[in-house]
């Protein structure tokens, strides 16, 4: 009898502990980036007159479980305007359930990806989290990171970005080249150091199981310096 509620007791564990794994991929089936692999995802960057300057291609090369949740890895082409590739690179992101947690170097400038193009970087720093349950007012925990460029193993600089004031700021639904989405709407204080320290409003916009739609960025008297579109998205 001793053996028969010990192996039900185990039994029963097994069960919720399998249970609330799946409750938890789940919810990652409604997060702000999409868990599939094969999904193909561009965006492309705009100056503040709305000229082309880069384009970031995106695709999700593996998509792993996780004890709660899933992981997905992301090749990226970085092209110019003229859609010549400049560079490569790489990211990932997860999600535990309740919320995603984007690897450092999605946080990464458009435009420092572009001039980095051809330098071997090192990318330290915090994720940058989207909780899966948000409403408007809710506050969102700061983010930062270090990015050291080298050529030949030299170092030529380091590059400083800080991610403050995360906040929700609502809904609204966003149309782009690549369709209309109902997109949940962030904003945020970036602050980056190089040779100076700049510092700027950037807004962006978020969709399930799509990821980051648009952005827009803001000098300090509040007007547009660049953004980002998503232009495609297959899958």
């Amino acid at each position: 009898m001793k053996n028969f509620f010990v192996a039900l007791c185990g039994i029963l564990s097994f069960s919720i502990l399998l249970q609330s794994e799946l409750a938890a991929q789940s919810s990652c089936e409604s997060a702000y980036m999409p868990f599939k692999e094969d999904v193909f995802y561009e965006l492309t960057n705009y100056d503040k007159k709305g000229r082309v300057t880069g384009i970031n291609r995106h695709t999700i090369s593996e998509v792993e479980p996780t004890a709660n949740g899933y992981k997905a890895w992301v090749s990226v082409d970085i092209l110019d305007s003229d859609e010549k590739e400049l560079s490569k690179s790489s990211f990932a992101f997860e999600c535990d359930g309740e919320v995603v947690r984007l690897d450092m170097n999605f946080m990464l400038d458009p435009s420092v990806s572009e001039n980095l193009s051809g330098m071997e970087i090192e990318v330290s720093g915090d994720a940058l989290q989207i909780p899966s349950n948000l409403t408007p007012g809710m506050e969102l925990p700061d983010a930062q990171l270090e990015i050291k460029a080298m050529s030949g193993g030299v170092k030529i600089m380091t590059i400083r970005q800080k991610v403050t004031n995360r906040k929700v700021e609502g809904t609204e639904t966003i149309t782009t080249p690549a369709g209309t989405f109902e997109c949940i709407k962030f904003s945020q204080t970036t602050e980056m150091k190089m040779l100076v320290t700049k510092k700027y409003k950037t807004v962006t916009w978020f969709a399930v199981g799509v990821g980051m739609v648009k952005s827009e960025t803001y000098d300090k008297r509040g007007k547009l310096q660049g953004s980002t579109q998503l232009t495609a998205f297959e899958g």
